[in-house]
């Protein structure tokens, strides 16, 4: 038995942690495992070669993918699928591990199509897949956290308000859960009706009991951040900043919980394919580690309020 392993779509902490599971987990069963670099590229490029320990100790509890990762847009296309499977099976590989999100979950069903065994591992901090938590969210959100504090110590010694774009793509989880942690005086997500005059009258009521720097946490890639802050300036007539967060929310170590979860989901995915279990998703749900259908993991929720 051979397996493949790729880490797909954007990096979240966490990553390094599923391979070193899997890598652990296959030498511990005798079983030869690979790695595929960048992604759905390097399937296609034939970037594949044996997975050993040089490749990942020293690098398990950092940040990002050891193995790199890419986003492929080759890879909608059914030649390069055809190409990658080739790629795979010219070395006698019949299975693999994805680690990413629902874009490379969507990947992964192409290939079970074309008759791959596949394992989804959910690595985004997006949290948009249907599982308790994506590997990668708590770590991003507590980077967003971090930053975030340290910004309301500079708008409070200004006395300013501030909106803060945070990661997440199509998913407002994070900006969702961000904002309560940090009690945002507004959340702005894709799902929120946008009126000004609404989150005026709210940002007037909290300056009115003796707020100086109310923060509104943004849902990143649907509005103008800073177009949004010049209205709310306009309309309450109060002086707003803007911060995009960016990639540091993506990057560091790994939490305590995206460690742990990282390796047992590297593990578990070995597990399943020894057990003859294929071409399914694993992750938390209700507290279990589960495995559960692939489209199933896809039609996902906000999980937050």
């Amino acid at each position: 038995m051979k397996i493949a392993i790729l880490t797909s779509g954007g990096d979240s902490q966490g990553m390094n942690l599923a391979l070193k599971g899997a890598l652990d987990r296959a030498t511990a069963k005798n079983i030869e495992l690979y790695k595929v670099r960048r992604g759905y590229e390097g399937l296609i490029d034939d970037e594949i070669s044996l997975f050993d320990y040089t490749d990942i100790v020293g690098r398990e509890n950092d940040g990002g993918s050891a193995i790199m990762i890419s986003r492929s847009s080759r890879f909608l296309q059914k030649k390069y699928q055809k190409i990658a499977i080739e790629n795979l099976r010219s070395k006698d590989i019949n299975y693999l591990i994805v680690v990413g999100g629902n874009g490379s979950f969507r990947g992964a069903i192409d290939l079970i199509k074309l008759g791959l065994n596949v394992i989804c591992v959910p690595g985004t901090v997006d949290n948009d897949l249907n599982f308790d938590t994506t590997l990668g969210f708590d770590s991003a959100a507590n980077n967003a956290i971090s930053a975030i504090d340290n910004i309301l110590d500079c708008t409070s010694s200004i006395g300013a308000g501030v909106a803060v774009e945070v990661m997440g793509r199509e998913s407002g989880d994070l900006a969702k859960y961000v904002g309560k942690a940090l009690n945002a005086e507004y959340v702005l997500t894709r799902d929120t009706l946008i009126d000004y005059k609404e989150i005026a009258k709210i940002i007037k009521k909290y300056l009115s009991i003796g707020v100086i720097n109310p923060l509104i946490i943004v849902q990143e890639k649907f509005i103008d951040l800073k177009d949004f802050v010049e209205k709310i300036e306009e309309y309450t007539k109060y002086k707003f900043k803007s911060q995009v967060l960016g990639y540091i929310q993506r990057g560091g170590r790994p939490s305590a919980y995206d460690r742990v979860y990282g390796y047992e989901l590297g593990v578990r995915a070995v597990d399943l394919l020894l057990a003859n279990i294929n071409n399914v998703a694993i992750g938390r749900l209700n507290g279990e580690l589960v495995t559960q259908d692939i489209e199933k993991s896809l039609n996902s929720k906000t999980k937050f309020m």
